[in-house]
């Protein structure tokens, strides 16, 4: 009994958590029992294509402890034969992003298929590619707990907790825990978790670190933080400057306590250093040098679906890689921060009103400074327009600019939690007009929560009936193309194909096409293929607007279930 009354809110927080979870799981839960019930043997479809290619690279490294497939094509035609998002280093395939989650959820993948070979499911996967589409919201859940006992250090048990409970259900929190192969959610629970271990270094009993146990103590959260901060920055090394920058704000406030704590610090770094070790080791291997990355540091993309790239310098890389617009940063601020998430943005500048009236502690200065670095990354991704959709000027959750700010938004819980315990615990508020507000409160949050995750083109069930029309699409596509023949894919169609199908040409601003007619010459026999996703658009069309200036020709176009045709190509005649 005693525990539970220590504990109790953390239990209560841990129990509301598991339930989270299975909603996080939404989007691979349906996809495997829509497998199952329809008898269907392929890998797990995503969204985005580096989803796709985080889950495939994940499973690899799981398997095999490589993060890279062969294409032997590619020493024929010139590289042009891949997958978006990823990068053809001589006749490898490999990619195109961080290798942080690649690695992590590899390696959990890897230790799990160690303790079972066991083949799962009407799909025969192994264990590891069952249980990493659940690792974000796994991670999600574990990045509530380590909130709530951060945010306990600055404020109290209530406020600790009702910040985590927000931030289970903060709309941008829940899609992109649902959204289980984008690095964000990760990035962030390892963050969380580096800055509770430091934070708590310093916290308590550091005047007693001459005493055995306090040393041991020390030693242990010393290199808890050097190891969740190093795993945080592989995951997503883009963000090391304001991280670094949030280090630096702690040390300078705990600036009196470091002068005997040097040695913790050496250990914090050297753990720090080791994280970065397996990915010098696989840069070498995948891009030829230790400091290459899959992420080229002097370029940057703006659309996820194409790929497409401008080159920048090395500073601006580092410190703001799309440069510097005003104009667009405010026009994100009130898109992104005001406008789509407005009932919550409303209520973080009324707690902050009633922080900034309240007498404060010093720990909930430091806390306040440090929501106030997480507002760097307005100007590292508010100077940029990101076309992640189809449908343009769409203000949507799905947007790269709320998974990026996803660090702003959760910091700015606590503020909303603080007014929330403070009208609670008012004593000038009447009770039934307490229960008013929190009604208020709830619809609102209700409406918000429907109106981002539930409702529009990006939203979870959208996506959900996305990934079915997928796995429906591929399974008629593979009854004609056979995996070692050639696919030609219309835009954004890499996606549903892969990776039973490898062998794969994206558009490249027409580059392919010579290099498809240099293949026709090579084998006469092999089998072209070209996929085009809108079976309203005729094969004469296509013919006359695309194939005849390059000399070739489709033909024998084949309605596919879900959507779209198979077409052969062939030289024209």
């Amino acid at each position: 009994m005693e525990f539970w009354r220590k504990n109790r809110l953390f239990l209560i927080l841990a129990l509301i958590g598991v339930a989270m979870f299975f909603v996080y799981s939404y989007l691979p839960l349906s996809q495997i029992n829509w497998q199952k019930e329809n008898n269907v043997n392929l890998s797990l479809r995503f969204n985005t294509p580096d989803e796709v290619l985080n889950y495939y690279f994940s499973n690899q490294y799981a398997r095999s402890g490589e993060l890279f497939y062969f294409e032997p094509w590619d020493k024929i035609m010139n590289q042009v034969v891949f997958p978006r998002w990823a990068l053809v280093i001589e006749n490898k395939i490999t990619p195109g992003n961080f290798l942080g989650l690649d690695l992590i959820y590899g390696a959990i993948g890897k230790a799990v298929n160690l303790i079972s070979n066991l083949k799962v499911g009407v799909t025969e996967r192994t264990l590891a590619e069952i249980i990493i589409p659940f690792l974000t919201p796994f991670f999600a859940v574990i990045c509530a707990l380590f909130f709530y006992l951060l945010i306990k250090i600055f404020f109290d048990k209530k406020v600790a907790f009702v910040s985590a409970l927000l931030m289970l259900i903060f709309p941008g929190f829940w899609y992109y825990s649902s959204r289980t192969m984008f690095n964000n959610v990760l990035f962030l629970s390892l963050l969380i978790a580096g800055l509770y271990f430091l934070i708590n270094f310093f916290h308590t009993n550091l005047h007693k670190y001459e005493h055995k146990k306090t040393q041991i103590r020390n030693f242990i959260l010393s290199a808890l933080a050097g190891l969740f901060f190093g795993l945080a920055l592989i995951t997503r090394t883009s963000e090391i400057i304001w991280v670094a920058l949030i280090v630096l704000v702690i040390l300078f406030f705990y600036r009196k306590n470091l002068k005997n704590l040097w040695p913790y610090f050496l250990i914090s770094a050297v753990i720090f250093c080791a994280c970065f070790v397996p990915v010098l080791y696989h840069n070498k291997i995948l891009y030829n040098n230790y400091f290459s990355t899959g992420y080229p540091l002097t370029t940057v993309s703006s659309n996820l679906e194409t790929g497409q790239v401008n080159k920048i310098g090395i500073w601006q890389a580092v410190f703001l890689p799309f440069g510097f617009h005003l104009k667009n940063i405010i026009l994100v601020v009130y898109n992104y921060i005001f406008k789509l998430f407005w009932p919550w943005a409303v209520l973080v500048l009324v707690g902050l009103f009633v922080f900034i009236k309240n007498k404060k502690t010093n720990e909930q200065k430091l806390f306040f400074s440090l929501s106030l670095v997480t507002y760097y990354l307005l100007l590292y991704y508010g100077s940029w327009v990101f076309h992640d959709s189809p449908i343009q000027n769409l203000i949507s959750i799905g947007s790269s600019y709320v998974r990026y700010f996803l660090p702003i938004y959760i910091f700015s819980l606590p503020f909303i939690a603080l007014l929330l315990v403070k009208i609670w615990q008012s004593q000038r508020i009447k009770l039934l007009f307490k229960f008013f507000l929190f009604i208020i409160f709830f619809h609102y949050t209700l409406y918000l929560i429907h109106n981002t995750i539930f409702s529009g083109p990006e939203s979870l069930p959208a996506i959900k009936n996305n990934l079915i029309k997928y796995n429906i699409q591929a399974r008629s596509i593979l009854e004609i193309v056979d995996k070692d023949d050639i696919i030609l894919l219309d835009m954004s169609a890499d996606k549903i194909v892969f990776p039973e199908l490898k062998h794969i040409i994206v558009p490249q601003n027409n580059v392919e096409y010579p290099e498809i007619r240099k293949a026709f010459s090579f084998l006469p026999k092999q089998n072209f293929y070209y996929f085009h996703n809108n079976a309203s658009i005729s094969a004469d069309w296509l013919n006359k607007n695309k194939f005849n200036f390059e000399n070739l020709e489709i033909y024998a176009g084949q309605n596919m279930e879900g959507g779209g045709v198979v077409y052969k190509i062939k030289l024209e005649d």
